[in-house]
């Protein structure tokens, strides 16, 4: 007789923890911005590949203010604008609702066999009569793999080598409440 009540009990209160937890859930704000980073899959070592970012404010009604980029970049890869530098940033500024703004950041691979390189995108902003500052992330990997085709079995041919760049993107948000 107990057991059933007991099995009934540890049921409620599990659909009570997973109603509060879908209730936390929604309480997020809709995702209105919109940020993705398309790039080539193949690309030779040291070749220039240009990256575009795209930023897009779904939002029907509300103005996006105050957006800003920072791109940043792991060992191996150089921002041939920016030679020398691991970090830029660029300062957008508003964006109307349902407007798009894209951004080419010319980028150099180097590197060896099957390393990972890695660039990340994150996009500041707050919404028009708003306190509170959003940041969303985007970040592109990119795998390098030298293949080597052979065309004959000489030993005197030289072999042609060529990256392949495969990539992964991946996307995180964060609210922030801005002091001030």
């Amino acid at each position: 007789m107990k057991k059933p009540l007991i099995a009934g009990g540890v049921i409620f209160l599990g659909g009570i923890v997973l109603g509060f937890f879908s209730y936390l859930a929604n309480m997020a704000p809709p995702d209105n911005l919109g940020l993705d980073i398309l790039a080539a899959n193949t690309v030779n070592v040291g070749e220039k590949v240009l990256f575009e970012v795209i930023i897009a404010n779904r939002s029907g009604s509300q103005i996006i203010e105050d957006l800003s980029l920072t791109i940043r970049a792991d060992d191996g890869t150089v921002f041939s604008d920016l030679p020398g530098s691991a970090l830029m940033q660029k300062a957008i500024g508003d964006l109307e609702s349902q407007a798009e703004f894209k951004e080419l950041i010319p980028v150099i691979f180097w590197g060896k066999n099957h390393e990972q390189r890695k660039v990340e995108v994150t996009a500041r902003y707050n919404f028009a009569g708003q306190q509170n500052s959003f940041e969303k992330v985007s970040i592109f990997f990119s795998a390098l793999n030298l293949s080597s085709p052979c065309r004959s079995s000489r030993p005197s041919l030289i072999l042609s080598f060529f990256p392949v760049i495969s990539h992964i993107v991946m996307s995180r948000e964060k609210n922030f409440l801005r002091a001030g």
